[in-house]
């Protein structure tokens, strides 16, 4: 009996369960067949980013073109290259709205459907980046990278091309390397190498090479801040990195080529540049062989750089003449060897991806003012009646002295010079002048 009452207890539930589900199953369907709209888009209907739930297809579409409009109204798109940037024109995209909302699939969100003007698009893309553009930039990639933008309508956007190159363009490597003898400071520079031996500059950055020695709490000699702003800076000019400060000393130090020279003094002279890239780049720094080698490591250029020295200019001493008592008349001896001065001109060559030239721009002036001999004579005999010796008449001045002040040059600034050049037989000074400097301790 009991057996029966239980078997009959279960067949009770089971056809109890299956008559409540029936039931809610066909109230729902009566519930949407007699009071539910068939042409309203149910609740979780989404096209693009735009809800169309509650709303008929010609509501929907209403509404999706409203929110199309008012996008085409505020929307502002930005394509960055190499410093520069264009606007994308809006009526640039083409919106299907009747067909996205005829897609539209119930309680889903389902994509609104944009077309982008190719013709339109290249002519932006040329503008900005040249008529190469198509040969290391994905434009597949962009292109739908902008129709996600304008299917979400999304406010705003900026896209650096670089981040749509090619795979090719995508491999770091090294740009450009530069070596500079380090001579004397060779243990200085590899003891301050041993803890840094790379340098970030990171996108969109400006690097100060004295910011940069306060920050990691050391410092070097002048000397050696010389030598290592020097091979930075040979290393980074065939780049599109651009130079903000730049000093040169008054003398070319002999380790550096001319044209080439960044000098740094704690406090006084500093090294900066600014990398307008969308992407960081690594200074490598090694010692080789007694000379500095810094490489400069990241994703290639569009632009290719050549840097090019014009043949220097170079100016000969004059001769300076001093005169002193404690030597005979016919007596001279030279005091101080003088030295040749140079105006060394830089310029940059810009090539495209085809290797044609597209711009050549100065980019330093470095001038290098002459060290002029100084020549000590006796004093001469004066000539019955007043008159001087051919000798004193020949070493009379003819120009006025040169400043002892130093001369300093910064990147792009022009060196002035004037006159014309001077040969080793101008002679500054007179017997009646008063010989300047301590080394001698003699007086006219």
């Amino acid at each position: 009996m009991k057996r029966n009452a239980a078997l009959k207890l279960f067949f009770l539930l089971v056809v109890s369960t299956a008559y409540l589900i029936t039931f809610s199953q066909a109230a729902t369907f009566a519930y949407e067949s007699f009071f539910f709209n068939k042409n309203v888009f149910p609740k979780g209907t989404v096209v693009g980013t735009v809800s169309v739930a509650d709303l008929s297809k010609e509501e929907a579409i209403q509404r999706v073109s409203k929110k199309v409009a008012d996008w085409k109204q505020s929307a502002a798109i930005t394509l960055l290259y190499d410093g520069k940037e264009a606007n994308v024109p809006i009526d640039l995209f083409s919106f299907a709205v009747k067909e996205s909302v005829q897609r539209a699939v119930n309680g889903k969100r389902s994509p609104l459907l944009v077309s982008v003007d190719e013709n339109a698009l290249r002519s932006v893309l040329e503008k900005l980046a040249g008529n190469t553009f198509s040969e290391w930039l994905d434009e597949q990639a962009l292109k739908q990278q902008l129709i996600s933008i304008a299917a979400s309508l999304q406010p705003s956007a900026q896209l650096a091309l670089m981040s749509y190159a090619k795979m090719e363009q995508k491999q770091e490597t090294v740009i450009s390397k530069a070596m500079v003898a380090v001579g004397q400071h060779e243990a200085e520079l590899r003891s301050w190498l041993s803890r840094h031996s790379s340098i970030t500059i990171g996108e969109k950055q400006m690097f100060s090479l004295l910011d940069y020695m306060k920050e990691q709490g050391e410092t070097i000699s002048s000397d050696a801040l010389t030598i290592l702003a020097s091979a930075i800076y040979e290393a980074i000019l065939p780049t599109n990195f651009e130079v903000i400060e730049r000093h040169t000393s008054t003398a070319l130090p002999a380790n550096i080529r001319p044209g080439f020279e960044a000098r740094v003094e704690e406090g006084e002279r500093d090294f900066i540049f600014f990398n307008p890239n969308d992407s960081a780049y690594m200074l490598q720094l090694t010692i080789e062989a007694n000379q500095l080698k810094v490489s400069c490591i990241g994703f290639p250029f569009i632009h290719k750089y050549a840097i090019k020295v014009d043949p220097i200019e170079y100016y000969e001493p004059k001769t300076v003449a001093q005169y002193s008592a404690m030597l005979k008349p016919d007596e001279k001896r030279v005091k101080q060897e003088g030295k040749q001065g140079m105006l060394v001109r830089v310029h940059k060559e810009i090539y495209d991806w085809n290797n044609q030239l597209l711009e050549t721009e100065l980019v330093a002036e470095d001038f290098y003012p002459p060290v002029h001999t100084v020549v000590v004579r006796g004093l001469k005999n004066e000539m019955p009646n007043g008159e001087i010796s051919q000798e004193d008449k020949e070493t009379t001045s003819q120009t006025e002295p040169s400043s002892p002040e130093s001369q300093e040059n910064k990147t792009k600034q022009n060196s002035s010079t004037s006159g014309s050049k001077a040969s080793d037989e101008d002679i500054w000074g007179h017997e009646q002048e008063q010989m300047k400097g301590s080394e001698e301790g003699e007086s006219s």
